[in-house]
């Protein structure tokens, strides 16, 4: 699924989704093309092919942070990922589980696709783009979330308590999917 309205790319965002699968494949990205091949693709959240969670951007150079444990079980996980002015940050069930420093990104006009990652040159891409498994209340936000608030996505486990949190951070873009 991709949008329809051109957007530009934000500078300092946070992006969040309820997943579950056993398998690999791009959760969510930003690309400049509304179909599945673009020139510039970044702003990806994907599940490697060992099932570690990968958060890139690309601020004209590769950064990425990468969950140490695999989330590919089958169980529902809530991942929050934060591109702030200073750091790069990915949290997983409500903890930060990898970060790094960040640095000015690259902004262009583009698309956000919802369970597909275009990860060629990456590395770490996963075995297909598309993601196979659930996922639910998909959101972009228009700062970095800080801990407090990620948390909040991470304690709300009901399907309605999962949009109702989403939305008390005022998204600047939701889907809520219906979950399960």
């Amino acid at each position: 699924m991709s949008t329809t309205t051109s957007a530009t790319s934000p500078s300092m965002f946070s992006l969040s989704a309820w997943f579950k699968t056993t398998s690999s494949g791009g959760l969510m990205g930003f690309t400049n093309s509304r179909n599945a091949s673009g020139v510039y693709y970044d702003r990806m959240i994907w599940l490697d092919s060992a099932g570690h969670l990968v958060f890139g951007v690309w601020p004209n150079t590769v950064s990425e942070v990468t969950s140490p444990l695999s989330y590919n079980d089958g169980n529902w996980h809530s991942v929050v990922a934060t591109w702030g002015s200073t750091v790069q940050d990915l949290y997983v069930d409500g903890s930060l589980v990898s970060t790094t420093p960040s640095r000015p990104v690259f902004t262009y006009g583009g698309y956000w696709h919802i369970g597909f990652a275009e990860t060629p040159g990456w590395g770490d891409g996963p075995t297909n783009a598309f993601f196979t498994g659930n996922l639910s209340d998909v959101a972009v936000y228009p700062s970095a979330l800080d801990a407090t608030q990620v948390a909040s996505l991470a304690r709300a486990t009901t399907y309605g308590g999962e949009s109702v949190a989403v939305l008390a951070l005022h998204p600047t873009s939701f889907w809520p999917l219906d979950g399960p």
